[in-house]
Formats: structure tokens, sequence, C-alpha cells
């Protein structure tokens, strides 16, 4: 929701200064409110360009999360990487080693450590993988200094940009988060917002001076500062009923 509101207001202030600064010339009204409607569609193209790489880098989360939740798809994404691999009880046997899967939400321990490399050594390979959801750098570095067969730690999102670049993704549904429309007011009417909205209308009054059209600049001025007051309210009161739980 904020970064919505971000984008508008910079999307708002693309479009009004493009106007102000086409003022400075000779331009007709026209001419100007046809620069500023161009530099406003391509910050829309620019916001959505971003908005679409951040979506790509929450699918991958998205992956991240369901291997953590879902053996059986952790799993799916490891054979599609890894198709020459067979299942041998709960590990994994490689061309090179062996391998098994630690679909859990919490960080590898060195116990689950200690107990893969014993696995690993009576499937009789010489060093082992561990695919999991995160790993202290300590734990990486006891499992990797193992005698005999070294142990060596891969991350999901590992995981996931070895798929990505061999080109065998496996998609998993997004999570969907609803955000109530109670919610997504108490973002808008909050105290960081209010200043956006201060921002806005004093803006909005200085244009009232430099435009043809100050009725229609004060008339918007003047909501935006009762947004602003509003948002002001409603954020001081909003943060002293969580202060008081």
């Amino acid at each position: 929701m904020a970064r919505y509101i971000d984008g508008f207001f910079v999307l708002a202030g693309i479009f009004v200064g493009t106007f102000l600064l086409t003022g400075l010339t000779r331009m007709t009204l026209w001419l100007r409110a046809a620069l500023s409607l161009g530099a406003l569609f391509a910050g829309c193209l620019v916001f959505a360009a971003l908005n679409r790489r951040k979506r790509a880098s929450a699918s991958a989360g998205d992956l991240v999360t369901y291997c953590a939740l879902e053996p059986g798809f952790a799993e799916k994404v490891f054979e599609a990487i890894y198709p020459d691999a067979v299942k041998s009880g709960d590990i994994y046997l490689l061309k090179d080693g062996a391998a098994f899967i630690n679909a859990k939400i919490a960080p590898l321990s060195p116990d689950t450590v200690a107990a893969c490399r014993r696995k690993f050594l009576d499937a009789g390979a010489t060093r082992g993988f561990v695919v999991c959801s995160d790993c202290a750098k300590t734990t990486s570095a006891f499992a990797a200094s193992l005698p005999d067969c070294p142990v060596y730690v891969l991350t999901f999102r590992n995981l996931y940009k070895r798929a990505k670049r061999r080109g065998v993704l496996v998609e998993c549904p997004p999570f969907r988060k609803r955000r109530p429309l109670k919610t997504m007011l108490s973002a808008f009417f909050s105290r960081k917002n209010s200043y956006r909205l201060a921002a806005c209308a004093l803006l909005l009054f200085v244009i009232s001076g430099l435009t043809l059209l100050k009725t229609y600049y004060l008339v918007c001025g003047f909501a935006s500062a009762a947004l602003a007051i509003a948002a002001r309210i409603a954020g001081e009161l909003a943060e002293k009923r969580d202060n008081n739980y």
C-alpha cells in the first residue's frame, strides 16, 4: 500500500513539476499540458517496470517458502535441476556425492549436518550437500570442514537461481496477501502520510499563483490540506491506542 501511495505522489510531482518548468517558456497552455501528460506517461511506465521486477523477486520468495513448508515441492524442484539424482531413502545419490533436503523453516543446525554426514558415509559418498532454508556462517564452515565427507550447504534461494538459470523453474501458486479496507485506510490516514499530503497541498497552493487555473488548484490544495489534517489526527490517535496495549 505504501509503495502505491509513494508512487502516486511521485507521479503527481512529475506532472506538476513538468507543467511548472514548461511555464518558464513561451509554450501554449495546451502544449504544456501535452508535455506534462507525456512525462506522466513515462513515469507510469517506469513505475510499472519497477513493480514487475518486484513481483519477480516476490515469486522467488514464494518458491523458497513452499520449499520450506512442503518437502514434496522441494524434492520436485531439486529433481528438476538434477534429473540424474537417484533417491535412496531420504537422501539423493548424485554422480559426485549425495544430497539431503532439509525442508524446514528453522536454520540448519550442526546436529542435522552431523546426522546427514553419517547418512552420506553409509551411502558411500565422499562429499554431500544439504539443501535448507537458511544456515549460519559458523554452521556452514563447520559442515565444510568435516573429515572424510565434507558437507556443503545450498539454500532454497540458491536452488531457485539454479533452476531459473537452467530453465527448469517449477511454478508455484503465489501467496495472495489480502489487505482489508481497514488496513488500507489506516495506511493512508497515518502520521507519515500526513506529511506527504501537506507537501502536496503546499505545492498546489504555489501552483495556483502561477497558472490560469487558480480556482482548480486552490480547491485541490484545500482538499489535500484537509486530508493531511485528518491523517495527522487519525495517525496520532492510532499511535496512542497502540501504546496503551
